[in-house]
């Protein structure tokens, strides 16, 4: 509570600089070193909450840093661990890992870079009894290497095969290819794969390094010029549109599991937000509803109390803190549905990927 009344105070500034920062930041320290301290480590989260509301407001000013401290703030209760394995996915330091990067965006992405596989041949060990700086046994000790699927020293191996006979196959510069790939060295990837001479294939290519770099309008555009490998190139298509989650038009190029997600709409979770707690109950956090509602009911109380004992500052305070945390319940059930939304569609996206 102490903590969002720094918060609630640095608010009252209309200008945001360095110097606002800096108050806000000596005003948290003061809290993590006396207030926090002095009540051991109970907060459910790594990085603390203390630690995040600095940071919120730090980065993303103090109207919405406020309402994602506050947020967090409620959050922060004891039905919090029922939701690892959706919401929250990760441990650090034995608490549940929330960091800033995911609560500062209006909807989280989750499209995993996946590299487009490309089967080569088993390939034997290299030989032992010619000098391995002979350009063929080079090549041969690039690909031992890329089979270990050691591909930066491939890469390298590679690239002095390349220097030394000057011009390479379709087939090596693939290998280079997939090695940029898992590199996640996609610039030169493509710059790489503008000296494939098929055209066919070397769209087909391009449409997959596409995809690995989790750019998939422009892995359409490369695949859809491409006449060969048809199969692939329907799958890629059609996972493309499922890593965006966009499922319908996934059906048309791949075979979908049943029971796709129907999508819950943010404007509702903020319509039933306005009722405290609301929104995180339909969201699929009843817990932090629950507590929502608890907070928000006990701080309208109170300011109700000091307002008919006439004590204005205790009002005001009251007051204050009410609205804020009514504010964030808000801003909490947006993001509770939105949460909810990205849980699910990764979900059936898991079962694609498995199903294809």
């Amino acid at each position: 509570m102490l903590c969002i009344l720094f918060i609630i105070i640095t608010a009252s500034s209309e200008y945001e600089t360095n110097s606002a920062n800096i108050v806000v930041g000596s005003l948290f320290d003061l809290y993590q070193n006396i207030f926090s301290s002095s009540q051991g480590d109970v907060c459910n989260f790594s990085p603390s909450c203390s630690r995040f509301g600095r940071q919120a407001v730090a980065e993303h000013g103090i109207v919405l840093g406020t309402l994602m401290a506050t947020d967090r703030l409620t959050r922060c209760n004891p039905w919090a661990y029922l939701y690892y394995g959706t919401y929250y996915e990760g441990i650090r330091d034995g608490k549940l890992y929330d960091p800033i990067e995911k609560r500062g965006q209006a909807a989280f992405s989750d499209q995993q870079s996946q590299p487009a596989e490309i089967s080569f041949p088993q390939l034997p060990a290299p030989p032992d009894d010619d000098s391995l700086y002979q350009p063929h046994n080079i090549l041969k000790f690039a690909d031992f290497l890329y089979q270990r699927a050691e591909y930066p020293a491939a890469l390298n191996e590679y690239r002095r095969y390349e220097f030394l006979v000057g011009s390479i196959s379709d087939t090596v510069r693939q290998r280079i290819i997939t090695c940029l790939i898992e590199s996640e060295r996609y610039r030169e990837a493509m710059i790489s794969a503008d000296g494939i001479v098929d055209l066919s294939q070397r769209t087909f290519i391009k449409g997959s390094i596409m995809y690995a770099a989790a750019q998939y309008d422009s892995s359409r555009y490369y695949l859809q010029q491409s006449v060969s490998h048809k199969q692939d190139v329907q799958k890629l298509t059609g996972l493309g549109y499922a890593r965006e989650f966009n499922f319908r038009d996934a059906g048309k190029y791949i075979t979908l599991p049943p029971g796709m997600p129907r999508k819950k709409k943010a404007a509702l979770g903020a319509v039933c937000a306005l009722f405290p707690g609301g929104g995180h109950v339909y969201g699929g956090r009843a817990g932090d509803g629950i507590f929502s509602f608890l907070m928000i009911g006990t701080g309208a109380m109170l300011s109700y109390y000091y307002y008919n004992q006439d004590e204005d500052l205790k009002f005001s305070l009251a007051f204050a803190t009410t609205a804020v945390f009514y504010a964030a319940n808000i801003y909490g059930g947006i993001n509770a549905v939105r949460d909810y939304n990205h849980h699910q569609n990764k979900r059936y996206l898991e079962r694609i990927i498995e199903a294809n």
